[in-house]
């Protein structure tokens, strides 16, 4: 754990930004584009989130980027926000596969006749997987991925 006191950090123009980022030693082509990014994307969130990646050493007192690029971080958020987009998309796909192929196992088990329609509510069917040996396992195309 770090012994370092919260500082309150003081508000930064956007030029105060650009300015802090050069003396840093990174390389910023387009001054005018770096604003407009670091107004849409916030500074935190584009550079705090990757310098380690790119600092010179990530424990000296003075924070110093080797011929890095303002674009290099760009294309670092762009990928890590793109990444969570596909991770949170897979992980949609297989939510939806899991309770479908859930719902039909039980209905398959359980709903043997149109007086049974309504067994989904019917608390005496459903058992504690941990604690059970009779439940109903994942289909085997599911299971294989997990």
């Amino acid at each position: 754990m770090s012994n370092k006191l919260h500082t309150t950090k003081m508000f930064s123009s956007l030029d105060d930004q650009v300015l802090l980022l050069k003396s840093r030693g990174l390389i910023i082509q387009d001054e005018q584009y770096a604003k407009k990014v670091l107004l849409e994307k916030n500074y935190f969130d584009l550079i705090n989130g990757f310098e380690t990646l790119m600092l010179v050493d990530s424990k000296a007192a003075d924070k110093k980027y080797n011929q890095f690029y303002f674009e290099d971080f760009l294309f670092l958020y762009n990928l890590d926000k793109n990444m969570n987009v596909l991770l949170l998309k897979s992980l949609d796909r297989f939510e939806t596969r899991l309770k479908t192929s859930m719902a039909y196992r039980f209905c398959e088990k359980h709903y043997t006749s149109p007086s049974k329609a309504r067994c989904y509510i019917d608390i005496s069917l459903y058992s504690n997987p941990i604690s059970s040996s009779h439940h109903l396992s994942l289909p085997s195309d599911i299971r294989k991925n997990v």
